[in-house]
């Protein structure tokens, strides 16, 4: 014989106040030469806010996909200045291509995560053995 127990359920309302503030998603501008895509469009962005994540965009990420930075903004992305801020910034970086040497910046891209920050892209880790490294 099985028994349940039925408890009301209360809400708890100050979780609100002790709730994580959300995680920071950076969509960084792809360098790699004649790479057209981008990370995330403007809807997926939406879809990840609607998550609880917070976006922001290296300006100009999403051109060479047809996607402008006025079309982030409408989504409610935060659009950044630069590699450096986009890099300095994300919690959680997404990429289409690796991570590479960032001509602009003179370093690696790797290199530019926060410590403790998440990279999601393809790696092709038998391609990139150094990549695991780091």
């Amino acid at each position: 014989m099985t028994a349940a127990v039925i408890q009301p359920v209360t809400a708890d309302v100050s979780a609100a106040a002790t709730a994580k503030p959300a995680k920071k998603v950076g969509i960084p501008k792809e360098i790699y030469p004649g790479e057209c895509r981008v990370a995330a469009t403007p809807d997926t962005a939406k879809k990840l806010q609607k998550l609880g994540f917070e976006i922001f965009v290296e300006t100009g990420a999403g051109e060479s996909a047809g996607f402008s930075d006025a079309a982030y903004a409408e989504a409610g992305c935060q659009i950044l200045p630069d590699a450096a801020t986009l890099w300095g910034t994300a919690e959680i970086a997404i990429k289409v291509r690796p991570p590479q040497w960032h001509p602009s910046l003179n370093c690696h891209e790797a290199d530019l995560l926060i410590p403790g920050a998440t990279l999601i892209s393809f790696i092709w880790p038998g391609q990139n053995p150094e990549l695991l490294e780091s």
